[in-house]
């Protein structure tokens, strides 16, 4: 079920299932599950991802959060975590620590096949795990390594700030404050999609660049995103 957090899309970012998917390269068709969710014994849907917005005219949008959710579930997923497991730790996550997107928060952990917080108590740090038979238990905090690689996280609520597809030096960014989540090219406000459009149009990088003031790798950067190519070994999830 989504929940309305907003009611501007602005500093939210918003996204369609199928730009989402593109950005994350996640399955499309395991995306509109998660969120629609597969029908219990009793006709309702049971979603993984409570996303942020209410359908508009029967299309499902979500926000900047919600991507990153999909981002850690489409990991975790590859490494063989079941939906189970992430269902467990979604809903313990949320229960006791009040987080409404447990997958894009900073304290998460995982092991590669259950999922874990990172907790403060008096001072110390302990790990709670959060799936598996012993979720709620906690265990030391050498058992996992944190697992958010290239994402900047807000000091006050630990939620995803920005994440950098390629790396943080790859030269491209995602920001929900800077141009409603499309993915830029680091340090400007200037759309890979937009960079790319102009390249499929042929025009020359070199003319792209002279246009917008860039260097012409960055336009063969913003080219590549875009194409999906070269992901596998480029994209640091």
């Amino acid at each position: 079920m989504a929940i309305m957090e907003t009611d501007t899309y602005i500093g939210q970012g918003i996204y369609s299932i199928s730009r989402a998917s593109f950005i994350v390269r996640a399955n499309q068709a395991a995306v509109r599950r998660w969120i629609t969710g597969n029908r219990r014994e009793d006709g309702q849907p049971r979603p993984l991802l409570e996303v942020a917005y209410e359908p508009v005219e029967g299309r499902t949008t979500v926000s900047f959060l919600d991507l990153i959710e999909i981002r850690l579930v489409t990991r975790l997923r590859a490494e063989g975590v079941s939906l189970q497991r992430l269902r467990q730790a979604r809903s313990l996550l949320s229960e006791q620590f009040g987080v409404r997107h447990p997958f894009a928060w900073g304290q998460l952990r995982t092991d590669g096949r259950d999922v874990f917080a990172k907790v403060l108590e008096e001072d110390s740090e302990r790990v709670i795990q959060a799936s598996g038979r012993n979720r709620a238990n906690y265990v030391l905090p050498e058992v996992v390594e944190p697992y958010f690689r290239n994402i900047d996280f807000a000091r006050d609520s630990q939620m995803a700030e920005r994440v950098y597809p390629f790396g943080r030096d790859g030269g491209i960014l995602i920001d929900a404050r800077v141009s409603f989540g499309e993915p830029v090219l680091s340090g400007s406000r200037i759309p890979t999609l937009v960079l790319a459009g102009f390249a499929r149009a042929g025009d020359s990088a070199a003319s792209i660049a002279r246009w917008y003031g860039i260097e012409p790798g960055a336009v063969e950067t913003a080219r590549v995103f875009e194409s999906g190519k070269e992901w596998a070994h480029r994209l640091l999830l």
